[in-house]
């Protein structure tokens, strides 16, 4: 890898800054339940007749889609919340075309956009407020050929394709900065683990890299890549390995920036359009006329490829993995945003089981999240004595009969997998032997009690006769 500096191309301040476009519908509807489904299961949301192109993460962890609706019909973005299940979907009438999409540092959404109404000409970085869900267009210095858009250092970076640069804009002062790129068309943007920006040069045959914290004087260039066409996408793994997407070769290849050096990745079959990396490390992809995504293990270098069954011609575009651990991608042509089931391990969503008293009965019932049936067991340890759990239920019950602190693990066991929770529950000896609770409740009552009969023998003798 060769170092080189790079000096901004330009900085514009405050171009047409802060124009507010007016609040925007919202069409809520539940479209899917957001219950683990089986491993493998592709479900859809409907994305109100938007041509679905990006996919990025938003407040929560929630996929957001952007769409490429044509010129003078107006454009839509929108987002599943995975905990409930429900869509929602935003009409942005003066916009069209929209592309990457991303979570700010302000915690609202950002997109790109093309805008064709008076005012509104040009390709534009809007921010959409997700309270008041009001627009705001911000110019950018250099149009056209703008995929992408990534949260970094309290800024918003996008690529541009047709400038052959990368491009800052500061939300706090309206600041854009540019970056000329030692190669051309740079398309595809990640942010790997220690904070570096990755993007790769469609037509270069190269990835470079630049750090958002010191970009005027920090950059490189990976050389040597693998002859290719089209490096349209890139992802980074958790060892700091960077993926990039051939969507005309058909393959993944990665490099390793510790060594400087590239693997080519084998065929895929199909074409690649977008790569994100999931919850289990390993890079998943679209596969776009496939109608599918698919999954590259990045230990073996192996690849498998799920197609979606629901039939007609879906052309998958952009991928994310969601907070809910699942991959989210947009299907151009059917119009949705697709949720693929990953295997999910049965996981006790219990955080913590509440302490009991000797000769008191006792029940709690544990909750967990997985694919079904799920089974409980206690896996080390014991339960205190006189509990015991039922493996069906997870409802702990019996009445305990020593004072004591047990500490134990619990295994739930599910079609996807199994998880271990340690627990403590203490018992106390605070029962009488009739079995009564003597708390503080109780002897407070008892207490009332003597006062109120103190109070009607001072009112009787009151009432008695003077002699």
């Amino acid at each position: 890898m060769t170092s080189e500096t790079r000096t901004p191309r330009r900085t514009v301040r405050g171009i047409v800054a802060a124009v507010v476009v007016g609040a925007l519908a919202t069409v809520p509807a539940l479209i899917a339940s957001p219950a683990y489904a089986a491993a493998g299961d592709f479900t859809s949301y409907s994305a109100s007749g938007a041509w679905v192109w990006n996919v990025g993460l938003g407040p929560g962890g929630n996929p957001w889609y952007t769409n490429q609706n044509a010129a003078g019909t107006g454009g839509n973005i929108g987002y599943v919340d995975v905990t409930t299940g429900i869509a929602h979907d935003y009409l942005t009438p003066l916009y069209y075309s929209m592309t990457g999409i991303t979570e700010g540092p302000d915690g609202n959404m950002w997109f790109i956009a093309l805008g064709n109404t008076p005012g509104h000409t040009g390709t534009f970085l809007d921010q959409f407020d997700v309270t008041t869900h009001v627009v705001t267009q911000y110019l950018v210095p250099t149009a056209g050929g703008i995929d992408n858009v990534v949260s970094a250092a309290g800024k918003l970076w996008i690529t541009e394709g047709v400038g052959n640069a990368i491009a800052s804009f500061d939300p706090s002062t309206t600041d854009w900065n540019e970056y000329t790129t030692p190669a051309a068309d740079p398309d595809g943007l990640t942010l790997a683990p220690d904070g570096i920006l990755w993007y790769a040069m469609y037509n270069a045959q190269k990835v470079g890299s630049i750090d958002p914290n010191n970009p005027s004087t920090s950059a490189a260039i990976a050389t040597g890549q693998p002859a290719n066409q089209g490096s349209n996408s890139l992802t980074t793994t958790p060892d700091g390995k960077i993926w990039v997407a051939e969507i005309n070769d058909q393959r993944i290849d990665s490099y390793d920036p510790s060594t400087s050096s590239w693997t080519t990745g084998s065929s895929l079959g199909l074409d690649v359009f977008n790569v994100t990396t999931g919850p289990d490390g390993n890079v998943w992809y679209s596969t776009y006329a496939a109608n599918g995504v698919g999954k590259l293990d990045v230990t073996t270098g192996t690849h498998t490829n799920y197609t979606d069954s629901a039939g007609g011609t879906q052309w998958m575009t952009g991928i994310v993995a969601a907070s809910d651990g699942n991959i989210w991608t947009g299907a151009y042509l059917g119009k949705n945003l697709v949720r693929f089931e990953l295997p999910h391990a049965a996981t006790i969503t219990t955080a913590s089981l509440p302490g009991g008293k000797v000769n008191l009965s006792y029940s709690q019932t544990l909750a967990a999240t997985g694919t079904g049936p799920i089974t409980f067991a206690v896996t080390a340890g014991a339960l205190p004595a006189g509990l015991v759990l039922d493996p069906a239920t997870g409802v702990i019950s019996g009445t305990p009969t020593t004072i004591e602190t047990a500490s134990f693990t619990i295994t739930a066991t599910g079609a996807d997998g199994a998880s271990d929770t340690a627990f403590t529950i203490a018992i106390g000896a605070s029962l009488a032997a009739t079995g009564t609770d003597i708390t503080v409740p109780t002897i407070l009552a008892g207490l009332l009690l003597l006062v109120g009969a103190g109070l009607l023998l001072l009112r009787r003798r009151r009432l008695l006769p003077q002699s």
